[in-house]
């Protein structure tokens, strides 16, 4: 059943004039006649009732018309649909983040891209370096953002921020007031630091700069949340290391001081380039735009 042949028996319908349906469909009358030809013959019914002075719908082709201009409408709405998800303007996009990404441009490009794309959902989910890789790469989620340094097989990655590391102390410690500590200051001190189960890379990565410092650092406690790995800071449970974005939330009882000499962390962006939806690519080049603001200010 063709399309232009539906849309020939409904313009008749409107027209009910072979000759005026014809000229608003643009072909000649003999084609509209065997259009309807074609569909009768299809459908093994009478659709029109043909005589020399006028055109009538019988009552099969008044039923064949009400659910063929509905079938028309939605055909047309699903094309809409097809090609705006093709542009990434609707659909859905999952994102999960990690525990320094909302100090970061990301919070910004989520609520610029909610503005420009407003069709596509946007499902959020705080999670691990560890749980975000494997997601990814089972398909369950579109962009990751995760402490990350390095290239991850199969998946892009790319720098949100860079930011050297800071120790983070009581505001009542010993070494609260100094402007620079190396690593090495650190050796004898309790360490709070995050849960090594969702973010083991990141464990590994702050032990082997320890170990280079000539220490191997002492977690006393761990921590799924940043707020709680502070206010145990500040309640003298341990000291700790994060990237200077943490320094954005200002965290009563907890001084940040720089470390020397400099150890960078930050933020990546990962995504499976041979599976990415258009709405994610979209969501990239925001994501883009926003740090480029950031860097200019």
């Amino acid at each position: 059943m063709e399309l232009r042949d539906i849309n020939a028996f409904l313009t008749v319908c409107e027209e009910l004039h072979f000759t005026r349906a014809a000229a608003r469909l643009r072909i000649a009358q003999s084609g509209v006649s065997q259009a309807i030809k074609r569909l009768e013959a299809e459908l093994g019914v009478k659709l029109l009732a043909r005589s020399k002075r006028r055109v009538a719908v019988t009552e099969a082709g008044e039923a064949f018309r009400a659910k063929s201009r509905s079938a028309l409408r939605e055909l047309a709405e699903a094309s809409v649909a097809a090609r705006r998800t093709a542009a990434g303007l609707r659909g859905k996009l999952r994102v999960q983040f990690g525990f320094m990404t909302m100090l970061t441009v990301v919070p910004a490009a989520l609520a610029r891209f909610k503005r420009e794309y407003p069709e596509v959902e946007l499902e959020l989910e705080p999670a691990g370096t560890e749980p975000q890789i494997e997601a990814l790469r089972l398909g369950r989620c579109d962009i990751g953002f995760m402490s990350s340094q390095h290239q991850l097989a199969g998946l892009m990655t790319e720098a949100v921020v860079r930011a050297p590391l800071v120790a983070l102390l009581p505001a009542t410690h010993p070494l609260a007031s100094r402007r620079r500590l190396p690593l090495a200051a650190l050796s004898g001190e309790d360490f709070v630091f995050l849960n090594p189960r969702s973010e083991p890379r990141v464990r590994l990565f702050f032990r082997e700069r320890c170990l280079s410092a000539g220490f191997e650092p002492r977690v006393v406690m761990v921590s799924e949340q940043l707020e709680v790995l502070l206010a145990l800071v500040a309640a003298g449970f341990g000291v700790s290391c994060l990237p200077a974005l943490v320094r954005r939330l200002a965290f009563e009882g907890v001084v940040a001081i720089p470390l020397s000499p400099v150890i960078l962390g930050g933020v990546s962006v990962v995504w499976d380039a041979t599976t990415l939806s258009p709405a994610g690519h979209n969501f990239l080049d925001v994501l883009r735009k926003e740090r480029a603001k950031e860097v200019r200010r």
